[in-house]
C-alpha cells in the first residue's frame, strides 16, 4: 500500500579525530590510538526542528571522542526521542547521508574503512534498524535504515540510538584514520498507511472561544473581543458591529476568536451547547475600521492546530483567507478542509511555521499564502486546481526546494521573491503568462529555469539574483523586461532580446559583471536606466529608431569609452551618460525633439571629465536654451547640425 511521508528531521554530526601515535597491541587489539587533547570533543549534534504528525528530537549526545574500542557502547552515542501522532500505528524510516569524510589526503582508506562502524537501534523495543561500516562509501552516499514491520503506537514516546564507533577487535586500524573529519546528516521520516485512522486530539473547550450560536441570532449586529488594531499594532478589546448574518446558519456555531492560553488547539466538527449540537464554522478574516477580525488572525499564542475536515470556513465554506495571518508562534496545522478554494494570505507572517499542511485539491487561489514564513523549509505539493500563485512563498528565506508548478497556474508574479535559500528553480509550465518578480531577491539561485513561450511579462523576474551567472533564453512572447536582471551582479552574458520586447527599462541595472550589451531590437521604445551601473560594460549596442526614452541609459558605466548615436524619436536623455568617467569622442544626437531637465545634476554628461563632442540639431539647442539649460559641462563641446524638419514656431 502507498506510504505517506509525514515529517523529516535532520541531525548534523561533526567530529574531529586526532592522532597521538602508535600504541602496542593490547589483547586482541591492534590499532593506532586517538586522544581528546586539542580536539573538538564538544562537537554537538544539532537538530533542525521540523513539525508534522510526529516528532524526532535530540535527547542526548555523549560527545565522546572516538578511538578503537571493544564494543559500540564505548563509542559515540546519540539518542533521539521519537513520537508519531499520525495514526493508530505508523513506522519510522531513517537515512544517514555522508556530507563529508576524509578531509585530508589519505594513503589508504582513512575513515572509509571496515572498522568504522554504525548501528541504529530502537532502544525502547530493542529492534535494530540496521548496521554496517563505512568501507568504500563516499560523499553523497546515503545509508537507509528502515523497519516497515515495526509499528509505533500513537502518541507514545520511543528512544532511538545511533552508535558510531571504531572497532579495535577485528584487526589493524590504519594510521591515516587519524586527523580526519566526517559530517553526517541523519533524517527521520514518520510514515504510515493513508487508510489508517487519524487520531483527533481532545477538542478545545468552547469556553476558549468567543462564539455566536446561529439559533440565537435573527440579525448579527455586534461582537466584542480582543482584535488586532492597525492603529497601534496590538491586540485590543473592541466591539465589531458588522459580522454579516450570512456567515452563520441556524445550525451553526461561529467561532469568532480564540481566547485560550493553550498553544495546542483542536477544532472539532461539532460543539454541543445547552444540549444542542451545532456544526462548527470558523470566522476566517475581515477588517473593519482598522480592526482585523478572525478566529486566529494575529494570535501569537497558538503553536499547533488541528481542524476537523468537516469544519467550514468563511463565506460559502470556500474562503480561508488570512485565517492564520501573523500567527508568529504557529508551527503546524494538521490539515485544511476539503472544499476550500481561496488561501490568500492564510499563513502570511507565520514566522515559526516549518511544515506546511497539505493543500486541498479544491484550492484555486494561493496569493501570498505562505508569504513571510521565514522558517518554512519545504513547500507543500501544489494541486492542479491552482491558477494564481502570486507571492505564494514571498519572503520564505529558509525555503530550499521549490514545489512542482502544475499546468493550471497562469500567474507567478513574485512567487518566490525573497527566497534567499532557494538554489534550484522549478520547471515553469506552459500555462504561465506572467512572471513579474518571480525570483526577485533569490540570492542563492545559480541557474534560471526555461521560460515558456506563454510568458509575456518578465518585469523584475530575476531582480537581485546575485548568484545568477547565465540568463535564460527569452521567448518571443515576452513584451516587457523592465528590471528583469536588475542587480544580477554575477551575470556576465546578456541573453538575446526578442523582437517582441518593447520595455527595457532598468533591464540590466546594476549588472556589474556584464561586459557586452545585447542587440536591441526595433520593437523597444523604453530604454531608461537599461544599463545603469554596469561598471564592466565596454561595448554599447546600436540604438534602434523605435526608442523614445533614454533617461539614465548608460549612467555610471565607468568603463564605457564611446557612446552610441541617439536616434530621431528620443525625447529624454537626462543623465544618459552621467558618471561615465571614461567617455570620450563624438556622440551624435539625431533627434530634433530633445527635452533636458534644467537641473544641472540631470545633464546628460553630468560627472564626465574627458573631452566629448556632441553633434546636435540646432532646434535641440534652441529648445534647451528655451528651457533655461543651455550650459553643458566644460569638457563637452556642442556642434550644431541643420534641422531636417524645422518648426515654423521658431525663427532659426
Amino acid at each position: 500500500m502507498e506510504k505517506k511521508k509525514i515529517s523529516g528531521k535532520t541531525f548534523l554530526i561533526i567530529l574531529v579525530l586526532a592522532s597521538i601515535g602508535i600504541l602496542a597491541a593490547i589483547g586482541t587489539y591492534a590499532y593506532f590510538g586517538w586522544s581528546s587533547t586539542e580536539v573538538n570533543k564538544d562537537a554537538t549534534v544539532s537538530v533542525t526542528s521540523v513539525n508534522g504528525l510526529g516528532q524526532c528530537n535530540k535527547s542526548s549526545d555523549n560527545q565522546k571522542i572516538l578511538w578503537p574500542v571493544s564494543n559500540r557502547n564505548n563509542g559515540r552515542i546519540v539518542t533521539v526521542s521519537t513520537k508519531q501522532t499520525l495514526s493508530e500505528y505508523a513506522y519510522v524510516t531513517w537515512t544517514l547521508t555522508i556530507d563529508s569524510i576524509n578531509t585530508q589526503e589519505t594513503e589508504t582508506a582513512g575513515l572509509k574503512h571496515q572498522t568504522f562502524k554504525y548501528e541504529l537501534v530502537n532502544t525502547t523495543t530493542g529492534v535494530s534498524y540496521g548496521s554496517g561500516n563505512f568501507q568504500n562509501l563516499d560523499v553523497g552516499d546515503t545509508i537507509t535504515f528502515s523497519n516497515n514491520t515495526e509499528n509505533l503506537a500513537y502518541d507514545t514516546n520511543y528512544t532511538f540510538t545511533l552508535y558510531l564507533w571504531i572497532d579495535g577487535t577485528i584487526g589493524s586500524n590504519p594510521m591515516d584514520m587519524t586527523d580526519q573529519t566526517y559530517q553526517f546528516s541523519l533524517v527521520c521520516d514518520i510514515t504510515g498507511e493513508p487508510t489508517n485512522k487519524v487520531h483527533e486530539p481532545v477538542p478545545t473547550p468552547i469556553s476558549d472561544f468567543i462564539y455566536i450560536l446561529g439559533s440565537d441570532q435573527t440579525e448579527i449586529t455586534e461582537v466584542s473581543g480582543p482584535f488586532y488594531s492597525d492603529f497601534d499594532g496590538e491586540i485590543v478589546e473592541t466591539t465589531i458591529d458588522s459580522i454579516p448574518q450570512f456567515y452563520i446558519g441556524e445550525d451553526d456555531i461561529l467561532l469568532v476568536r480564540y481566547i485560550g492560553s493553550n498553544p495546542s488547539v483542536s477544532v472539532p466538527a461539532t460543539y454541543t451547547v445547552d444540549g444542542i449540537t451545532y456544526n462548527t464554522k470558523l470566522l476566517d478574516h475581515f477588517c473593519e475600521d482598522g480592526f482585523h477580525v478572525g478566529v486566529f488572525v494575529y494570535n501569537d499564542v497558538i503553536e499547533d492546530v488541528y481542524i476537523n475536515p468537516n469544519v467550514s470556513f468563511g463565506i460559502d465554506s470556500v474562503w480561508m483567507s488570512e485565517t492564520f495571518r501573523n500567527c508568529t508562534s504557529l508551527k503546524s496545522v494538521s490539515s485544511l478542509p476539503d472544499g476550500v478554494a481561496v488561501l490568500d494570505y492564510t499563513f502570511e507572517g507565520c514566522t515559526a511555521l516549518i511544515t506546511a499542511p497539505k493543500i486541498p485539491s479544491s484550492v484555486t487561489d494561493m496569493i501570498s499564502t505562505f508569504s513571510g514564513c521565514t522558517s518554512l523549509v519545504n513547500a507543500p505539493t501544489i494541486p492542479s486546481s491552482v491558477t494564481d500563485m502570486t507571492s505564494t512563498f514571498s519572503g520564505c528565506t529558509s525555503l530550499v526546494n521549490a514545489p512542482v508548478i502544475p499546468n493550471s497556474v497562469t500567474n507567478m508574479n513574485d512567487t518566490f521573491s525573497g527566497c534567499t535559500s532557494l538554489v534550484n528553480a522549478p520547471t515553469i509550465p506552459s500555462s504561465v503568462t506572467s512572471m513579474s518578480g518571480t525570483f526577485s531577491g533569490c540570492t542563492s539561485l545559480v541557474n534560471a529555469p526555461v521560460i515558456p513561450n506563454s510568458v509575456t511579462n518578465m518585469n523584475g523576474t530575476f531582480r537581485g539574483c546575485t548568484s545568477l551567472v547565465n540568463a535564460p533564453t527569452i521567448p518571443s512572447s515576452v513584451t516587457s523586461m523592465s528590471g528583469t536582471f536588475r542587480g544580477c551582479t554575477s551575470l556576465v552574458n546578456a541573453p538575446v532580446i526578442p523582437n517582441s520586447v518593447t520595455n527595457m527599462s532598468s533591464t540590466f541595472y546594476g549588472c556589474t559583471s556584464l561586459v557586452n550589451a545585447p542587440v536591441i531590437p526595433n520593437s523597444v521604445t523604453n530604454m531608461s536606466s537599461t544599463f545603469y551601473g554596469c561598471t564592466s560594460l565596454v561595448n554599447v549596442p546600436t540604438i534602434p529608431n523605435s526608442v523614445t526614452n533614454m533617461d539614465s541609459t548608460f549612467r555610471n558605466c565607468t568603463l564605457l569609452t564611446t557612446g552610441p548615436t541617439i536616434p530621431s524619436l528620443v525625447t529624454n536623455i537626462n543623465n544618459i551618460f552621467s558618471g561615465c568617467a571614461n567617455l570620450t569622442g563624438t556622440i551624435t544626437i539625431n533627434s530634433p525633439n530633445i527635452n533636458i531637465d534644467s537641473n544641472p545634476a540631470k545633464n546628460p554628461f553630468y560627472q564626465t571629465s574627458k573631452s566629448i563632442t556632441v553633434q546636435i540639431y540646432d532646434r535641440s539647442v534652441t529648445e534647451m536654451a528655451f528651457l533655461g539649460n543651455d550650459t553643458f559641462p566644460s569638457n563637452v563641446q556642442i556642434i550644431t547640425m541643420s534641422n531636417p524638419n524645422p518648426d515654423p514656431m521658431f525663427d532659426y
